[in-house]
């Protein structure tokens, strides 16, 4: 029904702007950590994204509003970005650049923007 279709599209529009926010909120404390370390977080260490971040972050790390993980699934050094995500983890982290991206399915547009490439 056109409620049901209209509801899911707000549904959708919210998860868009909550993923946003919850890129900037991650890439901030990234930029914040590597401003005061010099280093991007977990380079070359097996220190976890999440503990390296724990003094630049908030108190708890955003949630991907598409599966609901909080989880980073770093990518092994010189490891191109997959094509897609899988939705295993929340967030991928590159820590060889400081990228991150929410792990979605490619498929997942909003605005005419794919949420992977966000």
């Amino acid at each position: 029904s056109r409620t049901q279709a209209q509801w899911t599209e707000e549904a959708s529009s919210r998860a868009a702007n909550r993923l946003r926010a919850g890129l900037t909120e991650l890439r901030d404390a990234i930029a914040l950590y590597h401003l005061a370390e010099r280093s991007w977080p977990a380079l070359g260490e097996e220190l976890d994204v999440r503990a390296a971040l724990a003094g630049y972050l908030g108190p708890e790390l955003p949630p991907n509003p598409w599966n609901g993980l909080d989880t980073i699934r770093r990518l092994p050094p010189g490891a191109p970005w997959p094509a897609t995500g899988d939705g295993a983890a929340g967030w991928l982290y590159r820590p060889s650049t400081g990228e991150i991206r929410a792990d979605v399915p490619a498929e997942l547009v909003s605005a005419g923007v794919r949420l992977f490439d966000l």
